[in-house]
């Protein structure tokens, strides 16, 4: 996106009149600019501006560089991440720089009511799907596999070699196998009847 913008304008010992085509477009340009990931103006909706000035998302247009910081300033900017170098967005003061975000994808679900393999998701992020299926009576011990893929565009994620967390609201023994872009929690007790058990994965950014 691109916006005329003729500086110094009004130019010094010129009428306004001379100057009146300029001024229009540098007007226009600015409330142009200012939409752009802003609130607007609302020029059609009359003098009122709802919420104007606030931020619907904020556009990073490249991975950026991190300049020293001065003082008490604080900085959200991107940069390369791991693996398959995709930008994260970062938050830096003049002493540290966090990772807004250090989880790559999470999941909390249920685990199958014995004898089914029936998995009820409750929340995801980044999770496409999670299955299960069963190892055989009489223990009917599960294999759960988890999926992550983007949000975005569906394509699968590359599993983190180190940051991976678990949880069960009741108490079982797994084995974790770790594919390229798929999770398998091995051995994982069914839930009894009426007592759900209750897994979270959280997966973290490398």
């Amino acid at each position: 996106m691109t916006f005329d913008y003729y500086n110094n304008v009004p130019f010094q010992n010129d009428y306004p009149s001379d100057d009146q085509t300029q001024m229009q477009v540098n007007c226009n340009s600015i409330a142009g600019i200012f939409d752009v990931d802003h609130i607007g103006f609302q020029l059609d909706g009359g003098p009122a501006v709802i919420d104007g000035g606030k931020h619907r998302l904020i556009t990073f247009n490249e991975v950026t560089k991190l300049n020293v910081i001065a003082g008490q300033k604080s900085v959200v900017f991107t940069r390369n991440g791991d693996l398959r170098q995709v930008p994260l967005a970062n938050f830096a003061k003049q002493t540290y720089v966090d990772n807004l975000s250090l989880i790559k994808a999470y999941v909390v679900f249920t685990a199958p009511i014995q004898p089914s393999t029936t998995v009820t998701i409750l929340r995801s992020y980044n999770i496409n799907s999670v299955t299960a299926k069963t190892a055989g009576a009489p223990n009917f011990k599960y294999e759960i596999v988890v999926e992550p893929v983007s949000v975005i565009d569906n394509t699968p994620l590359i599993l983190p070699k180190i940051g991976m967390i678990a949880n069960s609201s009741l108490e079982y023994t797994v084995q974790y196998g770790i594919g390229k872009t798929a999770l398998t929690l091995k051995s994982v007790t069914a839930s009894t009847l009426g007592t759900p058990n209750i897994i979270t994965i959280i997966l973290l950014q490398n």
